[in-house]
């Protein structure tokens, strides 16, 4: 499998460069002894409780944990870097576990067992061969629970989707064979490494003998220039890095001549915007449509079906695909295919064929057409943000009667937060004590673009609040940006 195939690596290639950083080149054999370091120290620290919360930024040691994790066979909970020590605190004893490793040296909890990553590269080891010799009994081919991602349904609860390391294995694998990509394949990591994208991409380098590049952001400049000069053959994108190609005009993309796959992912692409970028590229141009739980469902090659542009694409080999209670010939996508989920955690198998959750059809080619979401799920430059949450914390604070969050359609993230509040009925609560509140209960991904003060949230016949109506403005609206701390606080001081 993926760590077989890593070992064997080493052993061939001992000097072949594996991981490309922003500021360095790591060879397999360096990152052979990254890997050693974390197993020795991962399996001392993490016994009978195999299950271990990261929450990093991307790195090479990122990366080795992976490796590390999969060899030990130690379940891992990846979550965004910058969620706070109380959703934590909370998603660690969810999960029961305490045990989460961070570069954060200012995070402490009394409850949790937080390692920093700086101590791994402090235990001064020797042989380490002989870490990875003793434990041999670890190579073994019995399937375990490997990562569990986080993601939720059409309820707005959060689940929890296990996905063994046989099913990370399948996955890559199918990419691999799928584009007929071949040995020694040089991908890139543009997205934080809980997004199932960017593990991915570090497997399919790995299978493959290959290199991968991790940015630790996104940036276009930074894109082109390391493509370019260390000759990247094939990159997985969110649809939201493609809509910065259209708005550039300051590089020149078909002098990427090693480029052979461009794919896009995690949200679909309009019609025009296929073919603009299809006269920027002279590479393969993808979409892909899937989930978490199915994977890769269809692809779409701009190229050789222009026809079809405004489709998804047609069923992956091993696919199937039922649209279930149709109405107006549109009905839920339901999903089969080799490379499924397991399951999710603390509850029962799943079923046959997976509810997607999404809406669509199929037409007489076979071509896959998504029409929407019937869930309430904000998808922002592909990372799922989870209204519920949003909204149970906000009503925690006796300043709001209640809140409710949506998305708004925009064109260059996708979709952008939304919040209507009604505050309590008391004139001493001014919106300034309210913002603050926001400001400070909220993840920074978590915050709200747009927040509409009304007296009122409209609602259905079952007295749930209808959402649909809130696509329209009501009361007074205010706009910040989410990462721009000192406009929000003059913001602030402004609503007196």
């Amino acid at each position: 499998m993926i760590i077989k195939s890593f070992l064997k690596s080493v052993k061939l290639y001992p000097k072949q460069i594996a991981i490309i950083t922003e500021t360095k080149k790591i060879t397999y054999l360096e990152l052979y002894k990254i890997f050693s370091e974390l197993v020795f120290f991962l399996d001392k620290k993490i016994l009978k409780n195999k299950r271990l919360i990261i929450a990093l930024d991307n790195s090479e040691k990122n990366l080795a944990i992976y490796l590390a994790c999969m060899f030990l066979k130690i379940t891992i909970f990846p979550i965004n870097k910058n969620t706070s020590l109380e959703d934590i605190e909370l998603y660690a004893k969810e999960i029961k576990t305490k045990f989460v490793i961070t570069e954060d040296i200012s995070l402490n909890s009394k409850i949790l067992k937080i390692f920093k990553l700086k101590n791994v590269s402090k235990l001064n080891i020797k042989n380490y061969n002989k870490i990875i010799s003793n434990k041999k009994n670890f190579l073994s081919n019995k399937e375990f629970d490997f990562i569990v991602a986080l993601s939720s349904g059409t309820t707005g609860k959060r689940k929890k989707i296990i996905l063994t390391d046989n099913c990370k294995f399948k996955r890559a694998q199918h990419t691999i064979n799928y584009y007929k990509l071949g040995k020694k394949i040089k991908t890139i990591i543009c997205t934080p490494m809980y997004h199932s994208l960017a593990q991915r991409l570090f497997f399919i380098s790995i299978i493959s003998g290959g290199y991968v590049v991790i940015l630790k952001k996104f940036s276009l400049e930074k894109w082109f220039k390391f493509v370019k000069s260390y000759r990247v053959n094939f990159s997985m994108l969110v649809s939201t890095h493609l809509r910065q190609f259209l708005n550039s005009k300051n590089y020149n993309f078909k002098l990427l001549k090693n480029l052979k796959n461009l794919i896009s992912s995690s949200d679909s692409i309009s019609r025009k915007e296929k073919e603009l970028l299809s006269k920027k590229f002279s590479c393969n141009l993808h979409e892909i449509y899937g989930t978490s739980e199915t994977a890769t469902i269809s692809n779409l090659n701009i190229f050789k079906n222009k026809s079809n542009l405004s489709s998804v694409g047609k069923l992956l080999d091993d696919t199937k695909v039922k649209i279930k209670n149709k109405k107006n010939g549109i009905g839920e996508i339901y999903c089969k295919n080799s490379r499924l989920f397991k399951g999710y955690l603390g509850s029962s198998k799943k079923n046959n064929f997976f509810a997607t959750g999404d809406l669509g059809y199929l037409d007489r080619k076979g071509f896959l057409y998504f029409v929407g979401r019937n869930k309430d799920i904000i998808k922002i430059s592909g990372m799922n943000i989870y209204p519920l949450e949003i909204e149970t914390k906000i009503k925690r604070n006796n300043l709001v009667k209640e809140c409710a969050v949506i998305g708004e359609p925009n064109s260059y993230f996708g979709e952008i937060i939304k919040m209507f509040v009604v505050p309590i009925n008391n004139k001493k609560i001014t919106r300034k004590k309210i913002m603050s509140y926001i400001y400070n209960s909220l993840n920074e991904y978590e915050k709200p673009q747009k927040i509409n003060f009304t007296s009122f949230l409209p609602r259905n016949s079952l007295g749930k609040i209808n959402k649909l109506k809130l696509k329209k403005p009501q009361g007074s609206q205010i706009k910040y940006k989410t990462n721009s701390m000192k406009k929000y606080l003059n913001l602030i001081n402004q609503l007196k």
